[in-house]
């Protein structure tokens, strides 16, 4: 099975990620983990670049197997196959990650997601109302 990721629901996955990969970094810095910080801060960078491909109108597919036909930002027409893990473009080839995988992987993680019902979006924002009644008042 298919799913084609629109544009909306990949820029709240990526925002999601990005804050992750930026919360990793800094506490990669805090602990002097340049390797790791480094590479947190280039996986920021690469999610920024495919969340801005997807609103420019870059296609994101994915199957339920976890690949991924993700357009190129710089070679319109061109389309990578990539996965978490892996991609046909010439950053993957150069070991630096690249916005087709982080996209592969954001839209894996919306295919894959269980639908929510009403009724848990429901319980979910009175929960999160309670909350915010609780700290604020």
């Amino acid at each position: 099975m298919f799913y084609r990721i629109n544009s909306a629901e990949f820029a709240a996955a990526a925002a999601d990620a990005r804050r992750r990969a930026l919360d990793t970094a800094r506490i990669a810095a805090s602990n002097n983990d340049g390797r790791t910080a480094g590479n947190a801060a280039a996986w920021s960078r690469s999610i920024s670049r495919a969340a801005a491909a997807v609103a420019a109108g870059a296609v994101v597919i994915v199957s339920t197997d976890g690949r991924a036909a993700v357009g190129s930002r710089t070679r319109p027409g061109v389309v990578y196959e990539a996965t978490a893990t892996r991609c046909q473009c010439e950053a993957f080839a150069a070991g630096k990650p690249c916005h087709h995988r982080a996209a592969a992987k954001i839209a894996s993680r919306i295919a894959t997601a269980p639908a929510e019902t009403d009724a848990e979006r429901a319980a979910r924002y009175a929960e999160t109302n309670r909350r915010a009644l609780e700290i604020f008042g």
